[in-house]
């Protein structure tokens, strides 16, 4: 969880003094949870989740899914890009289809293999 709060934070290239700001907290705070020194209580999770946009269940490690489905939902250019995806999949043969499937497989078995290997 601790890892997951600092690269949400460094991914918004915000400061700990200004999550803490923004969720209502402390910075030293923030430090201790992103240190594991200490688990936010319920309703800092909740602020941490509605400030990143991300799900409870991500920010805990229980989900890889970083978004929660009204996210994806409420997201006009993400829906556009998988609707297109998704229609030209549609239009692809069954032998292209198993292609793009496989090819799908390898390149998350690459991703899996290489944040293994960073840690």
């Amino acid at each position: 969880m601790n890892s997951r709060i600092k690269n949400l934070r460094t991914q918004k290239n915000i400061t700990q003094r200004t999550l803490g700001m923004k969720v209502g907290c402390s910075q030293n705070v923030i430090s201790k949870i992103e240190k594991g020194q200490c688990d936010p209580r319920g309703s800092l999770m909740a602020e941490l989740a509605d400030y990143f946009d991300v799900s409870v269940d991500y920010i805990l490690g229980r989900t890889k899914k970083k978004y929660t489905c009204e996210t994806c939902l409420n997201n006009d250019a993400m829906l556009n890009n998988y609707g297109e995806y998704i229609d030209a999949y549609a239009s692809l043969s069954e032998d292209s289809k198993k292609t793009v499937n496989i090819l799908i497989c390898h390149l998350a078995e690459l991703e899996k293999k290489q944040k293994g290997s960073k840690k």
